[in-house]
């Protein structure tokens, strides 16, 4: 697949990461200054695979795969308010399986997508994948290996029917767990779904490389008025959508 691979050099994890792809051939991943949630991307460009450090205050060890976007009217990590950028499923689902693969190799390390947050945004396809979740962690070697090794391997192709996600924490397991079955475009978290717009969730939809034909709602994932108003977009939007219980 073509596609540029881009990291920030105040990235301890993202240079880390990089590094490994290079000695790996084949890949010149480009060096961007400053933080890459606030870089401007010219609409139309991409695709884009984003090496990058993922902070958790919980400290959760983990590598993960998530798609850029602000689903409601904050955008405190760049991008726009109410907008996401155009997800990858079949990338992402490439790369996320080579990963889990090999998390075992990781002692203390779990595999997780993301949902979709952070910037930037815009008509452009992007994806991160990243390192987690402090600086001890973002310098693992083995880490950034297994990493810079799905993302050389990266290939299209993959299987399973395309699906937005609805539902549940910013840690995505309802989703994780099904990446066998289905390629995942944008995840709707239940943290954003009372502000989320209807034109927002269209776009969701609608910027995506592969058609989505189904939205797959983390059913207890979300409250009963967050049910009634997912059901109600989709139905209004003309989708068929699944209760994932």
């Amino acid at each position: 697949m073509n596609f540029d691979v881009i990291y920030s050099s105040s990235d301890v994890a993202g240079s880390n990461i990089a590094e490994k792809l290079k000695e790996m051939g084949g890949f010149r991943p480009r060096q961007i200054e400053g933080s890459v949630l606030f870089e401007k991307f010219e609409d139309k460009s991409g695709p884009y695979i984003v090496l990058s450090r993922h902070s958790s205050a919980k400290r959760v060890r983990a590598l993960t795969c998530h798609f850029p976007g602000n689903w409601t009217g904050e955008a405190k990590y760049g991008g726009r308010p109410r907008e996401v950028c155009i997800a990858l499923p079949d990338l992402m689902k490439s790369v996320a399986m080579h990963i889990r693969r090999r998390i075992h190799e990781l002692e203390g390390y779990e595999f997780t997508l993301e949902v979709t947050h952070h910037g930037p945004t815009g008509n452009f396809p992007m994806m991160f994948v990243e390192i987690g979740s402090c600086e001890e962690d973002w310098g693992n070697e083995k880490a950034a290996e297994i990493i810079a090794d799905a993302v050389s391997n990266a290939q299209g192709g993959s299987e399973g029917e395309v699906v937005m996600g609805v539902g549940g924490p910013h840690y995505a397991p309802d989703f994780t767990r099904v990446l066998d079955k289905y390629r995942i475009g944008h995840i709707i978290p239940q943290y954003a779904v009372d502000d989320l717009a209807f034109e927002t969730f269209k776009m969701g939809l609608e910027r995506c490389t592969e058609k989505v034909e189904r939205v797959l709602i983390a059913w207890k994932g979300l409250d009963a008025a967050q049910r009634e108003k997912i059901t109600r977009f989709c139905n209004e939007y003309g989708i068929e959508f699944i209760k994932y219980k």
